[in-house]
Order: C-alpha cells, then sequence, then structure tokens
C-alpha cells in the first residue's frame, strides 16, 4: 500500500487548513512558553514543526487526566444512564515516531487486552499524521529501544527533504489525503537521515537481566535521591494507570470518572489494609520494572519507547535508564 509523494514546507499550513475544510479536528504541535505542545489549533499558521520533540506526548488527547465516562440519575426504582457523546473525527499532526510507539504500546493494553470502548472509540477516529525527527535530543534514545521508526501506525508519514517533505502513504484513508494538487509525486524514497545520539541504553533482552537484579542493594540509593513528585510518570507517553470515581450530585444522580493515578505516589497503593507500597525505592522499581520487564513479558512490547521525557523533568536528575546499567554492571 506504502508510495511516496511530495510537499513543500510553504503548503503545510495550507493542508492543515484543508483538513479542517474538510470537517477534521486538528491536534497539532504549537509552541508556548513552556515549549511545544499538542493543542487543537484552528489554523494551520499556529501549527510549528520547528522542534526535537513536544514536552509532553499527545497521549491526553486518548487517556484524558480527567475524563467523564457516563452520568447517572435516578428514575424510579432505578437508575438512567448517559453515556459520553462520539469523539469527533480528528487529525493527530506532527506526532514523532516514538510517540507512534507509545500509541501502539497502549492499543495493546486497551484494545487487545482491556477493550476499553472509550479509548478505542479515540482511535478509531483519529488519523495519524507522523513526522520522522531529524535531530536527536539531549535525552533521547528511541535508537536503543528500537521506537525511532515507523512500519506501521500511521497513515501519513513525513520525511524532511530540503524545502519539502517525503510523504509515505501509510493507509488507504492516508491514500485520499494527498489526492490534491499540494502532493506532487515522488520518483525516488527519501533518503534516512543519520541522526547522532549523545544518550543509549542496552535494551538487549532487558526484561530477563533486569529480574536477576530486583533485590540489588543499588535501588536503595536510587530510592534515597527519588523525590516520588510524581513528575517522571505524568510525563511519560505510556504510563497509562487510573482510579474510577462516582461524583454524585444532591438530585439523586452524578457522574463516573476516571481520573489519572501515578505508581510513585503514596496513595497510589493505598488499600483498604494500608498501603502496599509504602517505601520509595519499592515505587521506583515498579516504573522501571514496568516499562522495561513486565509489560514486555505480557505483551511482546516495551513500554519505554526512549523519549527521555522523564530523565529531562526530574528534578533531582535520576535516569533510571542509567541507574539500571550501573546495577546491571555491579556498579552502584
Amino acid at each position: 500500500m506504502s508510495s511516496y509523494r511530495l510537499i513543500e514546507k510553504k503548503d503545510i499550513p495550507d493542508f492543515i487548513d484543508s483538513l479542517k475544510s474538510r470537517g477534521y479536528e486538528v491536534i497539532a504541535p504549537v509552541n508556548q512558553d513552556v515549549g511545544t505542545l499538542f493543542q487543537r489549533v484552528k489554523s494551520g499558521s499556529e501549527v510549528s514543526l520547528d522542534y526535537i520533540n513536544t514536552a509532553y506526548s499527545p497521549k491526553e488527547f486518548f487517556l484524558p487526566h480527567d475524563e467523564v465516562l457516563f452520568e447517572y440519575k435516578k428514575k424510579g426504582r432505578g437508575f438512567e444512564l448517559k453515556d459520553k457523546p462520539s469523539v469527533k473525527q480528528r487529525v493527530l499532526f506532527g506526532v514523532r515516531p516514538c510517540d507512534v510507539h507509545a500509541l501502539l504500546a497502549l492499543d495493546k493494553l486497551f484494545i487487545e487486552d482491556l477493550k476499553d470502548p472509550y479509548y478505542a472509540r479515540k482511535r478509531k477516529n483519529t488519523l495519524i499524521i507522523a513526522i520522522n525527527c531529524s535531530e536527536a535530543g539531549e535525552f533521547c534514545f528511541c535508537k536503543s529501544m528500537g521506537t525511532d521508526k515507523l512500519d506501521e501506525g500511521f497513515d501519513l508519514l513525513l520525511t524532511e527533504s530540503g524545502r519539502g517533505y517525503f510523504v509515505e502513504i501509510g493507509s488507504a484513508v492516508g491514500r485520499r489525503l494527498v489526492k490534491s494538487p499540494m502532493f506532487k509525486a515522488a520518483s525516488r524514497r527519501p533518503r534516512t537521515k543519520r541522526i547522532k545520539f549523545k544518550k543509549s541504553f542496552n535494551a538487549k533482552n532487558i526484561e530477563k537481566r533486569l529480574l536477576k537484579v530486583f533485590d540489588d542493594k543499588g535501588w536503595e540509593k536510587v530510592g534515597k535521591r527519588c523525590l516520588s513528585c510524581g513528575a517522571c510518570t505524568v510525563i511519560c507517553p505510556t504510563c497509562y494507570c487510573f482510579s474510577v470515581v462516582d461524583r454524585p450530585d444532591f438530585e439523586g444522580g452524578g457522574v463516573r470518572k476516571k481520573v489519572s493515578s501515578y505508581c510513585m505516589l503514596l496513595e497510589f497503593s493505598r488499600v483498604a489494609g494500608g498501603v502496599f507500597r509504602k517505601d520509595r525505592t519499592e515505587r521506583c522499581k515498579q516504573f522501571v520494572y514496568h516499562k522495561l520487564s513486565y509489560f514486555k513479558e505480557k505483551f511482546d512490547k516495551q513500554l519505554c519507547v526512549g523519549c527521555g521525557r522523564c530523565i529531562g523533568i526530574c528534578p533531582v536528575d535520576i535516569d533510571f535508564f542509567e541507574e539500571s546499567e550501573k546495577i546491571l554492571r555491579g556498579k552502584r
């Protein structure tokens, strides 16, 4: 199905406007004071492609921090339920390969395993227009995780080349999107740019190797540095834990919500009998082992995509991947 087209950079805003004119809601990277963020845009002129990676992943558009699942109201002896309205057809534009891989990992859990209708509805109604990277950030190690390239998960994939972008078509819908004078036929495949990475990580058999050092004392040194602020879990593109809460009103009704929850926080492991993961070391290990071992063992796909956001956001400069390698080498 894959073939190539070419679009000039100056035509990108018009292309985005054309998507909106077709009725799509467009979510794209926009420059803000805190960095580049994915936002719903009103015009193609708002969109910026001059960034290495966005400050946050687009995960929030699929797993919102606070999401109403349904409303309920007492009716007679029972209750009447009102489901959330359907998700508008939309386009996620300008997403990097690592974040597409994050969505593919989340699909394993929420579509293939749990069959979550709320997540599945958003995924089904969202077209993915991804853009290959031309530069690696300070903390990027996606190449080590095998998430620096895409061969699935996109409708269109753009690769920068001079004054334009080569456009690879990944779906029938994508093929329809490029039926425009803005897109010219490309006579060759785009050249793969060699990207220099400042950071690397040995992910070979990491899920099995880590299990051998689960009780290593090195983890305690990491736990003592950790503030348990939860920033790494908030910013991670694949952290997906949540709680379900009911918010009743005083008129016999209310709403049921899905609210994000984070394993690095003390309250996350509170149950009727108390908190079963009180120690920060245990919470750090849970984060690392879930990303690099547990998920891979169950779904055969790493939950870490090497975006490096957790490293950049940590207020005490903990690099869980560097720490893992030190423990594996016995250098803690």
